[in-house]
């Protein structure tokens, strides 16, 4: 799961972005993304772009094409595994305490480094525009639900038709609503 965060973090730094600058704003160890960063960099889904910056060399790592389809397969893969367990534990109901607490601290944190009210306003603007795209995802969503729901009550309506239990003619009735 640490290379799906990593390769989601440098993705959104298209010049790149140095060891350092990751260890001071996200606080990971400078041992752990240099082993890290070596294998994506063997793996050929890192590279590295080699800059001097008062008389010392900086090594800003960036994403290549191959690590960008490496990220989406984590994504998928991992979305996989989260959507499993939030029907286990849904969030809503089992993260709750947890939830709040970590969006008050995630605001508390990002106004912490703001410097005028103008920064403020703006900072909470964007968090309002991220709760808003959050909703609009939990509403495709629920219209992906909604569709399934539709499909397996006319699924039902065609079993009832059919006069016995023959395993291979649901299958068959199945796949025809739920086309691969």
């Amino acid at each position: 799961m640490k290379i799906l965060f990593l390769l989601s973090i440098i993705i959104d730094y298209p010049n790149g972005i140095t060891i350092y600058q990751l260890h001071s704003k996200f606080n990971f160890s400078r041992g752990m993304l240099m082993n890290t960063f070596d294998s994506l960099e063997k793996e050929g889904h890192l590279t590295i772009r080699k800059d001097e910056v008062k008389g010392r060399e900086q090594k800003y790592f960036i994403i290549t094409k191959e690590g960008r389809e490496y990220l989406n397969k984590l994504k998928s893969k991992w979305a996989n595994h989260f959507a499993i367990m939030s029907e286990i534990a849904p969030p809503e109901h089992y993260g709750k305490e947890y939830l709040q607490k970590g969006f008050r601290r995630i605001l508390i944190r990002g106004i912490e480094v703001c410097e005028s009210k103008e920064d403020v306003l703006d900072y909470l603007k964007g968090m309002r525009s991220w709760v808003k795209s959050m909703i609009r995802r939990i509403e495709r969503r629920k219209q992906h639900l909604d569709y399934k729901q539709k499909k397996l009550s006319e699924i039902i309506q065609k079993i009832y038709k059919i006069e016995s239990c023959e395993n291979k003619k649901i299958i068959s009735v199945i796949n025809m609503y739920f086309k691969k």
